[in-house]
């Protein structure tokens, strides 16, 4: 999802800073056909009337969403982010699957909301109500409007007043429509109701009935107004000139896909990287050493370019003969590719995995020990664990098992543990043939796989490096603290608690929504306890935002 929309804020000169290195540009000295068939052609980029109606939508549902505010129709726009213009995907279900198997119905059943958010097929729907509005009263014989029901259940139509009978959230036209505490619209009973009305509360009542449950036909009426006057002032453009390509959704795609290959050039990786949507999904492969490369430079904000790229030498620090000289060296050049605050939010971002998410077990099983016999014993008693941080991957058909992340360091004299100069270790699992880890009931994931060889690692490295030794064990036990404290730098991030059982939303001040963990942030605290967030370009060349 962020991947799909990661080039939706960009102004136009970013966006055209951003296609100038990623070689998507137009070049000074090319002519207009030969860009035109090097995008269309090598890249895959089509522009066509169905291309630009879709950018219309697009572009409309954006430009509504204060009318819709306005119009206490809050709800609606949270309904309308969700949709897609036309019915372009194709998707099999497998009804007696379903049967068998919950976990395909459960799928099955998001898929088909999915495909059902489709705005042409709304449009469609709403026609139907409009003809119904004109219709209804002549067909005297149904005793039920077709498809047309009202809630709650259990109300005579009757006895709803006025503003009730005119709200949009009362009343739903669907053929397919089955959620409880709705009932059918007897024609009797409406009939009566509206007859009290005059024609423009009888056309409002129609045209705040909700499609699907979703979009009112005013809503739908204001998209398409909106959406045919976008489509006219794209219509005027020339398809490939770059103020239009800014507004097409699958180039703005490409170009974060051409973004996302070029920033792990930067961070080391030399595996084939092909521009598919599913690249964060694990459908590129890369080595471990290249995984461990790209984890050091998000945290610590720098890669580190060796004089040799040949993995083998890269492992090696120096070669000395017998008589200690050295004979090789690994000369280091670094490079900054990424902003103090960018890192920080990642860090951050992969802390909150082990304390919240799949990586708990290091949480739970990394301690602070010492090979120091009294000091350990002490530690033993205190039973501090080490704050670590990093993310699982699992591979289809549990192929494969692994874990990347950073074991903060120690500064002398100072009690905890800090980012700079840590160390990051990467673990893997696995079958030689890439056979799947399964047995039974037992799938081995990067959680149980990987994590617990890494856990093991990292207690390993306190010990050999005495972490320990550095710090003040009476501070510590004063402190009662469960954990040896992990100091962030301070680049202006702020703390702001989030929902961990509501998909990570801004818990604001008062609200209770259960229990709540510290997420950090760049951005301005409102007096209402909202968060305004600040918006950053910084892509890899500009990693300073100079």
């Amino acid at each position: 999802w962020l991947l799909f929309h990661l080039c939706d804020h960009l102004s136009p000169r970013q966006f055209q800073d951003l296609l100038s290195h990623v070689g998507l540009a137009r070049e000074p000295d090319e002519s207009y056909q030969h860009y035109q068939r090097r995008i269309r052609d090598k890249h895959g980029v089509l522009v066509n009337q169905r291309t630009l109606k879709r950018a219309a939508f697009d572009r409309a549902v954006a430009a509504v969403e204060a009318d819709l505010i306005f119009a206490s129709r809050q709800q609606e726009w949270n309904n309308l982010a969700l949709f897609h213009y036309d019915d372009d995907f194709v998707y099999e279900f497998d009804e007696k699957g379903e049967k068998k198997d919950k976990k395909k119905k459960r799928e099955n059943k998001i898929r088909r909301e999915i495909l059902d958010r489709c705005f042409l097929r709304y449009a469609t729907l709403r026609d139907e109500v409009s003809r119904l509005s004109w219709s209804w009263r002549f067909n005297k014989d149904d005793v039920e409007i077709p498809n047309l029901y009202f809630q709650p259940r259990g109300v005579l139509l009757a006895d709803l007043k006025e503003d009730e009978l005119l709200h949009g959230g009362r009343f739903v036209y669907s053929a397919t429509f089955s959620e409880g505490g709705w009932q059918a619209v007897k024609r009797a009973e409406l009939e009566e109701r509206l007859a009290g009305l005059d024609e423009k509360k009888q056309l409002r009542f129609w045209n705040n009935v909700l499609v699907e449950g979703r979009l009112s036909g005013v809503t739908i009426d204001l998209v398409h107004d909106v959406m045919e006057d976008e489509f006219a002032i794209l219509s005027a453009l020339r398809p490939y000139d770059p103020e239009l390509l800014y507004k097409i959704r699958d180039f703005r795609v490409l170009a974060g896909l051409k973004y996302l290959i070029s920033f792990s050039r930067t961070l080391g990786v030399k595996s084939r990287l092909d521009p598919v949507l599913s690249f964060p999904l694990g459908s590129n492969v890369i080595s471990l050493l290249e995984a461990a490369d790209m984890y050091e430079g998000m945290i610590n904000g720098h890669f580190r370019e060796e004089e040799s790229r040949s993995d083998g030498l890269r492992i090696i620090s120096r070669i000395e003969d017998a008589d200690g000289e050295v004979i090789y060296r690994n000369r280091r050049e670094r490079q900054v590719v990424v902003d103090r605050q960018t890192a920080l939010a990642v860090t951050d971002i992969l802390r909150n995995v082990v304390r919240f998410g799949t990586g708990r077990h290091a949480a739970r099983h990394i301690r602070l020990r010492s090979a120091n016999p009294e000091k350990e014993e002490l530690l033993a008693a205190l039973d501090l664990t080490v704050p670590v941080l990093g993310k699982t991957g699992t591979a289809n058909r549990f192929t494969n098992a692994s874990f990347v992340g950073l074991v903060p360091s120690f500064q002398n004299n100072k009690n905890g543990v800090f980012l700079k100069n840590g160390y990051v270790l990467a673990s893997y699992v696995g079958y030689d043939d890439n056979s799947p880890m399964v047995r039974t009931s037992t799938h081995i994931t990067g959680a149980s796989g990987g994590l617990p060889v890494w856990s093991g690692i990292a207690n390993e490295l306190f010990v050999q490096r005495d972490y320990a030794e550095f710090m003040d064990l009476v501070d510590l036990t004063f402190s009662s603290l469960p954990e040896v404290p992990l100091w962030y730098p301070d680049v202006g991030q702020i703390s702001v608690p989030v929902g961990i059982k509501n998909g990570g939303l801004v818990v604001e001040a008062g609200e209770n929504s259960g229990p709540a963990a510290p997420v950090v942030t760049f951005g301005q605290l409102q007096p209402d306890g909202r968060v305004r967030p600040n918006r950053f370009y910084r892509p890899w060349w500009r990693p300073l935002g100079n």
